[in-house]
């Protein structure tokens, strides 16, 4: 359904001209006029569906991001699509709440801090606004009462001192004896600029690691959830509302690890205990529960380059998995004789 309703997002915004019969090739001034949508997210009731619309600005040389809405009737476009933000602001990643009522998306406006905006769309003529607490995409709880994010958690510290952290390695050889008259640096790792910048950048280690919240829908003080040692993703709620799914890579700063490596984690809202729901060389990522919450899909990717399976399994109400995972764009019998093309990690943990 999403594929479907991509490409027909497509071939609506689309140039005209480059609808019509191609009597040449696609040459380069082409690109500036490409126009692609993404981000497709249909509303709970199936009667519309949001979408991110990218377009080139030549003259200020970047991209320009808006999010569009198309009304839908029986699952087919019901008139034109249409803008749904400010056309002078850079709009993007839509997202619905569970009873259709409310869209939010990410827009940077002016000095305004968090860039996390809702509009009501039962209503015409609704004025964005924030959730107190919510500074990052939301993703809501089934109910709708709670919403989950991912953030790094805030800096306190704002000492000189703790500004010049990270310029010496942990692991340098070499220190510097005296910052105050020589407020060096000592580089040990691969990562010390970004492309683009002359400034030297701290040791990622001591980068705040992305961490899982929630909070009220209503808004108030969001609640830390994890305390993973990397950063954590993709956050998605049981169907019964008591735990979170999340993704990460523990081995994501070991600059030298060459290996696909991702995995799914569950932890109770309550927090506590992260667990690893695989274990295994590749990446898994993308879980989505079945409505009932007995069955869970996601993707896998074995290594670098190779190709993306869809993986399902039945699971426990903890999301422990109860049986041996499902390939299901696979279903040819390995060379082992094993049911599967892959392990999908130790399933009773």
């Amino acid at each position: 359904m999403f594929r479907s309703l991509l490409l027909f997002t497509t071939a609506l915004l689309v140039a005209p001209n480059m609808l019509q019969a191609q009597e040449r090739g696609f040459e380069p001034e082409d690109y500036y006029r490409l126009v692609t949508p993404s981000e497709v997210q249909v509303s709970p009731g199936g009667d519309f569906v949001a979408f991110t619309v990218t377009t080139i600005n030549v003259e200020e040389n970047k991209r320009h991001r808006e999010v569009w809405m198309q009304r839908l009737v029986n699952g087919q476009p019901d008139g034109e699509p249409f803008r749904f933000t400010d056309p002078t602001r850079e709009s993007s990643r839509p997202r619905w709440s569970p009873d259709g009522g409310m869209l939010s998306f990410s827009s940077r406006r002016g000095d305004e801090e968090n860039a996390v905006w809702f509009v009501r769309v039962t209503a015409p003529g609704g004025e964005a606004f924030h959730i107190d607490g919510v500074d990052a995409a939301p993703v809501w709880s089934p109910d709708g009462r709670w919403i989950a994010f991912t953030k790094s958690p805030e800096e306190t510290d704002d000492t000189e001192e703790s500004k010049r952290e990270g310029w010496i390695a942990p692991d340098a050889v070499t220190n510097t004896l005296n910052a105050e008259r020589f407020d060096g640096r000592v580089v040990t790792s691969m990562r010390y600029k970004r492309d683009g910048t002359l400034v030297f950048r701290p040791h990622y280690s001591i980068n705040e690691k992305s961490q899982l919240f929630i909070v009220s829908a209503d808004g108030g003080e969001p609640r830390q959830v994890t305390e993973a040692p990397f950063n954590v993703g993709q956050p998605t709620w049981s169907p019964d509302g008591s735990m979170l799914l999340f993704t990460g890579n523990e081995r994501e700063d070991l600059e030298l690890n060459q290996e696909n490596w991702g995995q799914i984690y569950t932890v109770s809202v309550n927090g506590g205990e992260v667990r690893a729901l695989t274990e295994n060389p590749g990446s898994e990522s993308g879980p989505s529960f079945s409505p009932n919450g007995t069955r869970l899909a996601f993707t896998s990717t074995p290594e670098r380059g190779a190709e993306t399976d869809i993986i399902v399994v039945d699971v426990a109400r903890d999301g422990t998995f109860r049986a041996q995972p499902s390939n299901r764009r696979k279903r040819a019998t390995p060379a082992d004789g094993s049911p599967l093309n892959r392990n999908c990690g130790d399933h009773n943990r």
